[in-house]
């Protein structure tokens, strides 16, 4: 089938929701017969993609969102999974379940080879964001230059207060617990849980710099190695 004359089908099933008619007729459909219409598009179009439908339709994408699966992502796009790290979101994937359908986004962790599926409607509640933007990456930088912050003597304070800047997703708090850390460790001492702490938020940021300044991650380390070095102290 033409490529143009499989988008037309597309955008006619996911026109099926919505008050305009396609040329197919079908605007004065019933609910349900729409619901079955678009699946059945869907269903075509996962199959016509073969390696997964990839970046829906605009149309389709339209569908989703008025039926409470909004895309926050397309195909392509740099995002940072809280609990992984910087991934690149290369394709959108559907399930069929017994109470509905399931749509996810596939990403690409490329630092650690993993391939994984998050559920579309769960993506922000589990720390799904896009990488921040370029001129982000001047507050970054400064943060990590900036004046270190004491630390709790005691461990366990000590502790929840950097796992609350790393569990933000924040760039720069987690650039601050970063520096705090690694000063820290320079002045005195890590417990072995503070060292594995400053290694996850070393992992985060210097893994979203790389993306954001579309480098790899052994060229982006020094970089930051070096601003540390270069804190305040006075």
């Amino acid at each position: 089938m033409p490529l143009a004359s499989f988008q037309g089908i597309l955008d006619c099933g996911a026109q099926s929701f919505l008050p305009q008619q396609c040329p197919l007729g079908h605007g004065r459909w019933s609910l349900e017969k729409r619901i079955a219409i678009v699946n059945s598009v869907l269903q075509a179009s996962w199959a016509y993609a073969g390696h997964g439908f990839g970046r829906l339709p605009g149309a389709l994408a339209g569908v989703l969102h008025e039926q409470g699966g909004a895309m926050k992502f397309s195909v392509g796009d740099k995002v940072m999974y809280l609990h992984r790290g910087a991934g690149i979101i290369t394709g959108i994937e559907h399930k069929e379940l017994v109470d509905g359908f399931e749509h996810y986004y596939v990403i690409e962790i490329e630092s650690q080879r993993l391939t994984l599926r998050v559920p579309m409607r769960m993506a922000e509640e589990l720390g799904v964001r896009r990488v921040m933007l370029a001129d982000k990456l001047d507050e970054v930088w400064s943060a990590l230059k900036g004046r270190p912050r004491p630390l709790a003597d005691d461990f366990k304070e000590r502790q929840e207060q950097i796992r609350a800047k790393l569990r933000s997703g924040n760039p720069v708090k987690v650039a601050q617990a970063v520096r705090d850390l690694n000063w820290r460790e320079q002045q005195s001492y890590l417990t072995k849980a503070d060292a594995e702490l400053l290694a996850q938020g070393l992992d985060f940021l210097i893994a979203e710099i790389a993306a954001v300044m579309d480098k790899e991650i052994a060229e982006v380390e020094p970089m930051v190695n070096v601003a540390l070095s270069r804190r305040v102290v006075a």
